[in-house]
């Protein structure tokens, strides 16, 4: 069997209460039915889809925003030389020209890399190394300069104006995949005790949500101290302003707290608590797409309404692989997720139709189990703004690449 089951399932969520335990053994489990079932630089495709690769080893990131500028003109991809990182600007991908090199580094994590996301056709704004400090950094394409703001970045609004600011040593302490290796060097980071709104235009502090106040609201508040906890995958309602977010207990200790957050009228509410909050993409003003459960025998993908808290139950073959990545289109019809990989270490790519209730397989790929944990590479699927393409980072062919999926005529 390919997947793994529920009993399988609830030994790695009793072992998360010894950390260490539960890594060795997932470990060595993994490898041991890589041995036995897995397939090596595999890959499959739908036959309405096309595939193509740049050459270099190369990868974005994650999945809740695109490696494409707007108007398509430009696209983005991180690339690592000798342990250091920098940005690429292709005018067209694939293509072996490279028009601009952004910033060079050697702190990043292979879950963002360095956070890059379009302000505009012309502005990219990004996290780095700067006087020993990590600061969100905006590029000009026009002008090759760069600005320098004290507050790293974590998300940005629906505007382009205001960016969102966590602490990301507390982050690194609790969660290290989304770290910059601070707590082992020098490097300074704001310790802004909760999430900062920063606009960068007027360089003020739009809001400041104190993390005393989300621990207060959360169900982890009897379970587990503050300090035991993370905010993380903060996602930007693309109509208001607002934004969702996870508070999560190290080693799930406790549990995942959903909440929302109006930061216009400083209103916080929580959405959700269970045994795992994971991923999301918004469907409109009042629905997300997440991944959820209260317990290890109900978790799966959800319509969840923000308004009312109302939970609903949509196709169950979205939950075959397990937990994934979603990303909506631009017409907002159709849902790109991913799958972590199984025991022949496969991910599997599907593309859900949300008004007709259609799913389709796009792809299969493998994963040696060099890129195992904090090296692993999901495939973290990305729209193209015309909505005719995926992007996805891959390790199908041994080395980590970006990968463009051509599903235009699935589209049709």
């Amino acid at each position: 069997m390919a997947h793994y089951n529920l009993f399988e399932k609830y030994i790695s969520q009793a072992l998360k209460k010894a950390p260490y335990l539960h890594h060795m053994f997932k470990y060595y489990y993994q490898y041991w039915n890589y041995l036995l079932h897995g397939k090596k630089k595999y890959s499959s495709i739908n036959p309405l889809c096309t595939i193509s690769s740049s050459s270099k080893a190369s990868f974005f990131g994650y999945y809740d925003h695109t490696p494409w500028s707007n108007s398509m003109k430009y696209f983005l991809s991180h690339n690592i030389n000798n342990e250091s990182i920098h940005l690429d600007l292709f005018s067209k991908f694939p293509s072996s020209t490279i028009i601009d090199t952004i910033t060079i580094q050697k702190k990043f994590n292979f879950q963002q890399g360095i956070r890059p996301i379009w302000i505009n056709d012309r502005e990219i704004i990004f996290n780095n190394i700067f006087s020993n400090k990590l600061v969100a950094s905006i590029y000009n394409l026009d002008s090759k300069t760069i600005k320098r703001y004290d507050y790293p970045i974590q998300e940005i609004s629906n505007t382009k104006t205001i960016y969102f600011s966590i602490d990301y040593l507390s982050l690194e302490y609790l969660n290290p995949d989304y770290g910059y290796n601070i707590k082992k060097t020098s490097i300074k980071s704001f310790k802004t005790k909760g999430i900062i709104g920063f606009n960068y235009r007027t360089e003020e502090i739009i809001f400041h949500l104190n993390v005393d106040t989300i621990h207060s609201k959360s169900k982890n508040k009897n379970k587990v101290s503050l300090i035991d906890c993370e905010i993380n995958h903060i996602s930007s309602s693309p109509f208001d302003d607002k934004f969702i977010f996870i508070y999560r207990s190290k080693n799930n200790k406790g549990c995942s707290d959903l909440f929302i957050y109006d930061y216009s009228s400083n209103n916080l509410k929580l959405l959700f608590s269970g045994d795992i909050v994971s991923h999301y993409c918004w469907i409109d003003k009042d629905n997300i797409f997440v991944y959820m459960g209260k317990d290890i025998y109900n978790q799966g993908f959800f319509k969840l309404n923000l308004r009312t808290s109302k939970i609903t139950i949509l196709n169950e073959e979205l939950n075959k692989y397990g937990d994934g990545h979603p990303s909506i289109s631009p017409n907002k019809e159709w849902i790109i997720y991913d799958s972590y990989p199984n025991k022949k270490r496969l991910s599997y790519l599907m593309l859900y139709n949300i008004k007709k209730d259609k799913l389709i397989n796009i792809g299969t790929f493998s994963s040696a189990m060099k890129f195992h944990g904090y090296n692993r590479c999901d495939l973290h699927p990305r729209w193209s703004p015309d909505g005719n393409y995926i992007s996805i980072d891959s390790t199908h062919q041994g080395k980590r690449k970006t990968y463009i999926i051509d599903v235009s005529k699935i589209m049709i």
